[in-house]
């Protein structure tokens, strides 16, 4: 839900303050109004001076101009479209990010979705990882809370659309494909205390390889688990999960579900949570052609 900010401020001198629309580890967003175009944006800052439960060996500000960065190099319908970059009154910098009505997370369909329904926002969350890893650039942090489903009219007053977009945000952990880019804080005995959630982490990750194109696809193979069941497997191990119980891959779930959701997908959820990432689907594109297939039989 939207906050209503209480007391007028602008940023950089251009930008009105509107709303506060979110927060997260390394930065909090507001909803804003372009004093010079009329037009309302969301705005992303980072957090100057950490915050409680934030992730404390990230720096807000990389991660702001690390965002920037990746964004810039990005164009693609379910990607969240970067509108301009700067520093405020105080050098610290800022995103002007397309604004995202009625939002809600990939893994929030209502439950009397089809699996037709299902398939299709899984082919645009594929779509979009395809283009980012065509960009030679690996996100880092695929999870629910950052593959959104915005409901959003392209005129005023018009009606939203029946079908959901999928658009995938925050880049904040974004790197070039290649470099030795580790995720930070994996504990000896509980879950890593990282930006967004262990359920998704990539079992190489946990060992302490570094990310890659197969650790975004793994990530992403738990999101369209959770999308298809309305479940994660890796939840089952409940709030003390260990290390040990994130390395398991999921197999009793994908014997059990075998039947429900036919043996094409099951085989496509195998090689997506393939514990060797060597045997992990090789592309994002060619899991969205599969699925877009499957959606269509």
């Amino acid at each position: 839900m939207l906050r209503v900010e209480s007391s007028a401020r602008t940023i950089a001198g251009r930008y009105d303050v509107l709303a506060h629309i979110g927060e997260g580890g390394m930065g909090i967003v507001h909803r804003v109004r372009d004093r010079q175009t009329d037009r309302t944006f969301a705005i992303k800052q980072a957090w100057s001076r950490g915050l409680p439960g934030s992730t404390p060996c990230l720096d807000p500000r990389a991660g702001i101009l690390r965002e920037s960065e990746a964004l810039s190099r990005l164009d693609h319908h379910h990607i969240v479209r970067l509108s301009a970059a700067g520093t405020d009154e105080s050098g610290e910098p800022f995103l002007v990010l397309e604004l995202l009505e009625h939002t809600g997370t990939i893994v929030d369909l209502p439950q009397g979705a089809s699996a037709g329904q299902r398939i299709r926002v899984l082919v645009q969350m594929f779509s979009a990882l395809a283009h980012v890893h065509g960009a030679d650039l690996i996100h880092g942090d695929v999870t629910p809370s950052n593959v959104l489903l915005c409901t959003h009219s392209v005129l005023p007053g018009a009606p939203p659309s029946l079908e959901p977009r999928v658009c995938l945000i925050d880049f904040g952990l974004a790197v070039r494909s290649g470099e030795h880019a580790i995720l930070p804080e994996l504990e000896a005995s509980g879950p890593p205390s990282l930006v967004g959630s262990a359920l998704y982490l990539a079992p190489e990750l946990i060992e302490g390889a570094p990310m890659s194109t197969a650790s975004d696809l793994y990530a992403a193979g738990m999101i369209a688990v959770e999308v298809l069941t309305r479940t994660n497997p890796r939840s089952r191990a409940g709030p003390r999960m260990t290390l040990a119980a994130l390395r398991e891959f999921p197999v009793a779930w994908l014997d059990e579900s075998a039947a429900a959701l036919g043996r094409e997908l099951v085989a496509l959820l195998r090689r997506l949570l393939a514990r060797d990432p060597g045997r992990r689907c090789p592309c994002a594109s060619e899991v969205a052609f599969e699925l877009e297939a499957i959606g269509k039989r």
